[in-house]
């Protein structure tokens, strides 16, 4: 057998094998579907690969399982009809907590659909979509919801392709939400005007407590607005703008701004020497 052929059949058997792995957990699914008097109260399915097959069965399941508080769906390449089905569960639903999503395929119609079920639902608390590409009109949607959602406190919406239009969509609905605590926008594309939109946000949004903005081309304008604005935040204990575009004299200048011991903030690997640096006495200021 030459070489190509025998990476061919390696091909074939790694496919065999996750293909057997994802109707192996499908049947799992269905058992736990059949058995709703279980009680259920947390059920994990992260890393299996059960694509939109699993879709009706997954929204069944958040339909009809009146204990479950807990679904992680992490890594399943669940995609937009996925979604669809998801959202529409969610309207119903009145137990469901927190709803795991993390790095799936379900783009601006999943999430759109999730949004129109968080409309109706009052119960959901965590909603973590990060890595599924859920752009622009996926952000607006989401934060369309979040101006009404009562419900929500912690959405984790890393690495989803939003840009300053979203990032300017979400902080109109920070502005008016009261629920939300947490908010991690990490890995997006806001830049300096869409952190200053977050940053005017902060101002009404007297309840929350935690930031993500790390990995945004960001810049010193829109860091230090953020930074200004966490300064005099009677709630914020946790900020993030790490892995952005900012001059040495920014990150002193947040440092200098950020008082409280009370907050914690992350900035750049390269801040804690450089601060250091500056406030560790030299052997000369020392003798002086």
């Amino acid at each position: 057998m030459c070489a190509q052929e025998k990476g061919k059949a390696v091909n074939d058997d790694e496919r065999t094998r996750k293909e057997k792995r994802r109707d192996e957990m499908l049947d799992k699914v269905k058992e736990v579907e059949k058995e709703f008097h279980l009680n259920l109260v947390e059920f994990n399915l992260k890393n299996n690969g059960l694509g939109s097959a699993a879709g009706k069965i997954l929204g069944k399941l958040v339909t009809v399982a009146s204990s479950l508080e807990v679904l992680t769906l992490d890594h399943c390449s669940l995609d937009a009809k996925a979604g669809e089905t998801l959202g529409l569960a969610l309207e119903t639903n009145t137990r469901l907590r927190t709803l795991k999503l993390r790095h799936n395929t379900l783009g601006k119609e999943g999430a759109k659909a999730l949004a129109a079920g968080l409309r109706h639902n009052k119960t959901l608390q965590v909603l973590d979509l990060s890595g599924n590409g859920i752009g622009v009109s996926g952000a607006r949607a989401i934060a369309g919801t979040l101006a009404d959602n009562a419900s929500l406190t912690e959405l984790n919406l890393f690495g989803n392709l939003v840009d300053v239009d979203g990032a300017r969509d979400l902080a109109k609905a920070l502005a008016t939400n009261k629920t939300l605590v947490k908010l991690d926008l990490g890995l997006n594309r806001i830049r300096d005007k869409g952190a200053q939109a977050i940053a005017q946000a902060m101002a009404s949004a007297e309840q929350l407590t935690e930031i993500g903005l790390k990995l945004n081309f960001i810049k010193d304008h829109g860091a230090l607005a953020v930074a200004k604005a966490v300064s005099v935040s009677p709630a914020i204990r946790s900020f993030k703008l790490a892995g952005n575009q900012l001059e040495d004299e920014t990150l002193l200048a947040i440092n200098d701004l950020i008082k409280s011991p009370h907050i914690s903030f992350d900035l750049a690997p390269r801040v804690a020497l450089l601060v250091r640096s500056l406030t560790v006495p030299t052997p000369h200021s020392q003798a002086r």
